[in-house]
């Protein structure tokens, strides 16, 4: 068996040129059932690299294959928009951040549910939702104001929920995910971080 196995990797030099603005690193579990431009293919449209390795994965792991798998993408944005590839601003991936507030858990979690359901449908990184500290809001107050009769109280109590949902996806994507009806007294805040 020894013959068979060399110590010495087989390699080549390619330089890159303005037409190139991907690089596709894998070892033989992709390569025994995908071709260099099937592998192109798949992951051309795909402006997220981490997304794009994960698309070759699942192709290798569909298909079958029974070897070791790793796959690393890179995206040569300078040079594909010296070859005249713009990527539009809605395009790029943006980390958003879902604030649910609500005095009624049950229609929040209904809510968190419905839009970590729909971003999973459009294969979207999901991260939450996360519950954070319930606020509590109390009031005590005197019965009679005017102090006749006995020293009676009530007690009146609110608590906000409040859960935190991030999405990485176009900003375009995410309008058709929060297009889902929002349960009564639940409070929506989208934001769209710079990161």
């Amino acid at each position: 068996m020894k013959q068979y196995v060399i110590g010495n990797p087989y390699t080549t030099e390619t330089r890159l040129d303005d037409n190139d603005d991907v690089l596709i690193l894998a070892c033989d579990g992709l390569w025994d059932v995908c071709t260099d431009q099937e592998a192109v293919d798949l992951v051309r449209d795909e402006p997220d690299p981490a997304r794009a390795s994960e698309l070759l994965l699942d192709h290798a792991l569909t298909n079958d294959s029974m070897d070791n798998i790793t796959t690393i993408v890179f995206r040569f944005p300078s040079l594909a928009k010296k070859a005249g590839y713009q990527e539009s601003a809605e395009s790029q991936i943006h980390r958003i951040r879902i604030t649910l507030t609500s005095r009624n858990v049950k229609n929040l979690e209904k809510v968190c549910s419905d839009l970590v359901l729909r971003a999973k449908d459009k294969q979207l990184r999901v991260k939450g939702p996360v519950r954070m500290p319930t606020k509590r809001l109390s009031i005590t107050t005197r019965k009679t104001p005017n102090g006749e009769g006995s020293k009676t109280w009530d007690r009146f109590e609110m608590k906000i929920h409040k859960r935190i949902v991030d999405l990485y996806s176009p900003s375009e994507i995410v309008k058709q995910i929060t297009s889902i009806a929002i349960e009564p007294g639940v409070e929506v805040e989208v934001t769209i971080a710079n990161d």
